[in-house]
């Protein structure tokens, strides 16, 4: 119980830490500007900025669902691709693989969390024009338990596929091997779309 206690205190002061560097540098950066080091400010609107993507990081890890039941998960990874300017992030990545082995088979499901993807444009327009979908027969539009659309691309001949699901500027793309339709739908059921949107 100490043990969880002393561990919980370090990972709250990290939190508190990052908050009091953001705010920091933003101070720093105003004073900066006062006196008219315009280049030292944007260093130090730099510096809070990228502060804050390690935390939304961070806080994107969260929204990674646990294994289900008779599967196994691997640690969550990711990466901050940084800022494009003009206060957008870009590319805040979080994923998890998730696995499970069947005598000889492995099958394996891989979730990504993309901020800011680059991608929403495209996939926008096959979501909003289901027409294109006629370009790509392995593709199509279908439901989630939410009733939100979102694409599926699956290829029965060696069982892999990928839903990809859009939350506003974002991209959730589920990607499977050795899987069937079903799996795919189930971890995609699994992932707080609302949730994501609503605090990233």
């Amino acid at each position: 119980m100490k043990v969880i206690t002393f561990l919980t205190m370090i990972i709250l002061v990290s939190l508190f830490a990052d908050k009091a560097e953001v705010i920091e540098n933003i101070k720093a950066a105003q004073k900066n500007v006062e006196r008219g080091d315009l280049k030292e400010a944007k260093s130090d609107l730099q510096m809070a900025l990228s502060a804050i993507e390690q935390m939304q990081f961070e806080k994107l890890k969260e929204y990674l669902p646990k294994a289900p039941v008779g599967w196994n998960e691997e640690k969550a990874t990711g990466s901050n691709m940084g800022s494009l300017g003009l206060g957008m992030m870009a590319g805040t990545t979080a994923s998890k693989n998730y696995y499970k082995e069947e005598g000889e088979t492995y099958r394996s499901v891989n979730i990504d969390l993309v901020l800011n993807s680059p991608l929403v444009g495209t996939l926008k327009m096959f979501l909003n024009n289901p027409a294109m979908l006629s370009m790509d027969p392995e593709q199509k539009l279908i439901r989630l338990s939410d009733g939100r659309k979102v694409l599926m691309k699956y290829n029965a001949d060696d069982m892999s596929g990928e839903i990809s699901i859009i939350a506003d500027t974002s991209v959730i793309t589920i990607n499977g091997s050795m899987v069937d339709e079903d799996t795919l739908k189930m971890f995609a059921n699994m992932i707080k779309v609302d949730e994501i949107l609503n605090n990233l």
